[in-house]
């Protein structure tokens, strides 16, 4: 992804501007956050839950639960410094999950922190325009309490320990039959249209980092991928980044030669039957896939090692959450 590098008064000029439009959104990032996550899949917290969901979604809204909650990064004991929602997938397909769901809530009504993976999200479609990292609503004046006003998820939940043993999530990135809107072909042409139109600054500082650019919107979407080159290996092996054009769900792009989207970043998690798929057909060829969007943090990276700072195409990759439909 190719960023033009501005003057840091014109650039100013433009984070101004965006901040008066109702369509836009401001995002202040802790570099050290950045420099931790951008090449990461996952994340490691002591997640201390507020609110707990203990009723699933149905399939047809996407078969999650949301905790709310605050956490603290497992390594360094540094408070994440938003609030934050984490979501598992598929929460009403499995035996036994009534149980852990109980038992987050328990954590929740005592206070105490339940130690938890999964991969970080940063996306802009719930509630505020502004996010600063460190600072946040205190958990008691949260609206509704499972679902604040967020740009952070930990989504999906990949393992959390209960009661001294470690509870997999991994098994959730599976399709979800029922949930329709994953069949809806104007909907992903959609979703991947206004990703490629979205724009954004990028200003770096000595300890923070300002991002402001177009209100995110969309959930979960299916496509059809287009391989490109060799899956990159995340730092620390949680998961594989791989390049790909993106076409609808069908197979068709934009026009006949030109995809919906090129040169996009998927974030696949090990352990994970995406994962294993793309490691069987080795990269190459197509793949049905469902995913979400997330901020990309590499162009935001980039720019706090230049020190430059810089605008253009808003900077996305899709978190792949499941093999699409068989057709």
């Amino acid at each position: 992804m190719r960023y033009r590098p501005l003057p840091r008064i014109a650039l100013a000029l433009l984070l101004f501007a965006a901040s008066a439009s109702a369509q836009e959104f401001t995002l202040v990032l802790d570099n050290d956050f950045v420099r931790a996550h951008h090449n990461r899949v996952t994340t490691d917290v002591q997640f201390t839950p507020v609110g707990a969901q203990i009723d699933a979604h149905s399939a047809a809204k996407d078969g999650e639960v949301h905790i709310s909650g605050t956490a603290v990064m497992a390594g360094s004991g540094q408070p994440l410094g938003f609030a934050t929602v984490a979501e598992i997938m598929l929460a009403e397909q499995y035996e036994g999950r009534g149980g852990h769901l109980l038992f987050i809530a328990g954590e929740a009504r005592a206070g105490r922190p339940i130690r938890m993976r999964g991969v970080w999200r940063l996306w802009g479609e719930h509630g505020d325009r502004f996010f600063s990292q460190g600072t946040f609503p205190a958990p008691s004046t949260w609206r509704p309490q499972t679902n604040p006003p967020h740009i952070f998820e930990i989504h999906p939940v990949t393992q959390m320990m209960r009661e001294g043993r470690q509870v997999s999530f991994l098994g959730d990135f599976r399709f979800l039959p029922g949930f329709n809107d994953l069949n809806d072909v104007q909907r992903t042409r959609g979703a991947f249209g206004l990703f490629e139109r979205m724009t954004c600054g990028i200003v770096p500082g000595a300890r923070t980092t300002t991002i402001t650019g177009s209100r995110q919107q969309f959930n979960f979407v299916q496509f059809m991928a287009e391989l490109r080159g060799r899956p990159e290996v995340a730092a620390g092996g949680d998961g594989v980044f791989m390049r790909a054009d993106i076409f609808d769900q069908t197979g068709q792009g934009a026009s006949a030669t030109e995809p919906l989207a090129r040169d996009v970043r998927l974030v696949f998690t090990a352990g994970t039957a995406p994962a294993a798929e793309l490691q069987r057909i080795r990269g190459d060829g197509r793949m049905r896939l469902v995913g979400f969007a997330r901020i990309s943090l590499t162009p935001v990276n980039e720019a706090i090692v230049s020190q430059r700072a810089f605008e253009g195409k808003f900077p996305y990759e899709i978190v792949v959450t499941s093999l699409g439909a068989a057709r």
